[in-house]
């Protein structure tokens, strides 16, 4: 009879996923999208679309998150139609994990909403994160870095800073 010892370390799990043993990746997440008209005393349309995907493999993970929002109404009046909601946001991250918690990182997105004289801003730049738990939903992330952020705004001065992601970044929960 032959016997093997195995390190307590070496251990990923018992029956572990394909991604886990690093053979396949694992693609999981969501998209939504939504049309709607309400007619009647006014009318209105609207379309809402969101999308969080994320390809996770043993050593690195993928995420794309996205969002439209595209509403109108119709002046009963003059019969014009006008935008009351025009804006997009698409995000992406590459995460490489170092070990098991601990990972770096790199986020990029692109915003648009005119209606707050925003034409595009555009962020980007290296981050340093934590996952603390990874499961099916819940998961609980944090994430610090600087990030490169270029505005370009239809009536206003352009600008173009850093700052850092702590504020709006920092603890991430996807459930």
């Amino acid at each position: 009879m032959l016997l093997h010892s195995v390190n307590a370390q070496e251990i990923v799990g018992f029956s572990p996923e394909a991604w886990m043993k690093n053979e396949s990746g694992l693609l999981s997440g969501r998209v939504n999208f939504s049309v709607k008209t309400e007619r009647g005393n006014g009318n209105e349309g609207y379309i809402d679309f969101d999308t969080d995907v994320t390809y996770r493999r043993k050593i690195d993970r993928f995420r794309m998150t996205g969002e439209l929002e595209n509403d109108s109404k119709v002046d009963e009046i003059t019969g014009e139609t006008r935008n009351t909601k025009d804006k997009w946001l698409l995000n992406g991250s590459y995460n490489y994990f170092l070990n098991k918690k601990t990972y770096l990182g790199a986020s990029m997105s692109f915003e648009h909403n005119p209606l707050a004289d925003l034409n595009t801003r555009t962020t980007a730049g290296p981050l340093v994160g934590y996952q603390f738990f990874e499961s099916r939903p819940p998961n609980l992330k944090a994430e610090v870095g600087m990030m490169f952020v270029k505005e370009d705004y239809r009536n206003n001065e352009n600008t173009r800073h850093i700052h850092d992601c702590l504020a709006h970044r920092f603890w991430q929960v996807h459930y």
